[in-house]
């Protein structure tokens, strides 16, 4: 393809005439470039006779269609039937576009000037487009430990809504709080997702089994296998609760109480048996007694003619009965012999 002034030259030259019947678009030869000829080259002709020229126009320019709003594939289909080429794709989040639509087009001339749908572009030229990719997904707040209105505030200020509410309980957050979420926090979801909330209704209260009258062995088996813990035992004497077994618990029998909660108890020592006090001293009772929880009663004196004065004659309960804690007993105490008055015999 020469240029069209070169081959007039040389049709001139040749003793030819070139005469210009068609100009056509080239995407490849510049414009004035000669692409064909008739009679070709080689052929004999007579002088004077004419040389049939078909030029270049030159790329042909094709006006930019408008994509916006299509979907990624009929965009590309479009572009393809107007002469273009597609150029850089890429996604953007948007509120207000569908997903998968042609947010944005653009593309250059060849000057480098970036131009609109409408334009005029050279065939071939590729055209960039943005498509949507939805809204932008947000992440789901950490809800658990707030009150249902601080969650529904939390939610409304990254563009979520409040869903179901309700109530379950709990032995780790507080009363009315959240305990659990869904979805879950930290995951990612379209704007306008509704998050459900539980509430805590506290621990679960259960009741406490009864222990009264079971041995010691016993009842901390049943605690071990209940939801309760084994907390302060302590021993105590008692008339009747055999020595070894449960006297009372804390909390009692039947109460509601949170899992976890220790049960204290009080083991029977058995009863207390009276000691023997006849024939000590008075003032050795209260060693004797020790630290048994007896309480001394009336104290009464009577003469005696066998017990040593200030000894004790004899003991209310006797020795050996069996006592329950607090019991008290009484004590009649020697004043020795009683002093016999020597009559007047003179």
């Amino acid at each position: 393809g020469s240029p069209l002034t070169v081959a007039d030259a040389a049709i001139t030259h040749a003793g030819l005439i070139a005469i210009v019947i068609e100009e056509i678009p080239s995407e490849t030869a510049a414009a004035g470039t000669v692409l064909e000829q008739d009679p070709p080259e080689g052929d004999l002709v007579t002088l004077q006779s004419p040389v049939k020229l078909t030029i270049s126009s030159g790329p042909q320019n094709v006006v930019i269609p408008e994509i916006v709003g299509l979907t990624v594939v009929a965009a590309a289909e479009v572009l393809y039937a107007a002469g273009l080429t597609l150029g850089d794709i890429t996604g953007v989040f948007s509120d207000t576009v569908a997903l998968g639509l042609v947010v944005e087009q653009s593309a250059e001339t060849a000057a480098g000037a970036e131009v609109a749908a409408g334009a005029e572009v050279l065939r071939g030229t590729p055209v960039d487009y943005s498509f949507s990719k939805g809204p932008e997904p947000v992440v789901v707040p950490n809800l658990i430990g707030l009150s249902e209105q601080e969650a529904i505030e939390v939610l409304l200020v990254i563009g979520l809504t409040s869903g179901g509410v309700s109530h379950a309980y709990s032995d780790d957050i507080v009363e009315d709080l959240v305990v659990t979420q869904s979805p879950e926090a930290y995951v990612f979801v379209m704007p306008g997702t509704s998050v459900d909330i539980t509430l805590s209704d506290g621990p679960e209260f259960v009741p406490v089994p009864d222990l009264v009258d079971l041995t010691q062995d016993m009842a901390e088996s049943n605690i071990a296998v209940s939801y309760f813990t084994l907390g302060v035992i302590t021993e105590e004497y008692h008339l009747t609760v055999p020595k070894g077994s449960v006297i009372r618990q804390t909390p009692e029998a039947g109460s509601n109480e949170a899992p976890e909660t220790t049960i204290d108890l009080v083991i029977s020592l058995g009863p207390i048996a009276m000691p023997s006090l006849v024939g000590l001293e008075y003032s050795g009772v209260e060693g004797e007694i020790g630290e048994l929880p007896l309480n001394l009663g009336v104290v009464t004196e009577e003469y005696s003619e066998t017990v040593a004065p200030g000894s004790i004659i004899r003991q209310i309960p006797e020795a050996g009965t069996d006592l329950g804690p607090d019991t008290s007993f009484d004590l009649v105490v020697s004043l020795g012999p009683e002093a016999i008055t020597v009559p007047d015999i003179i």
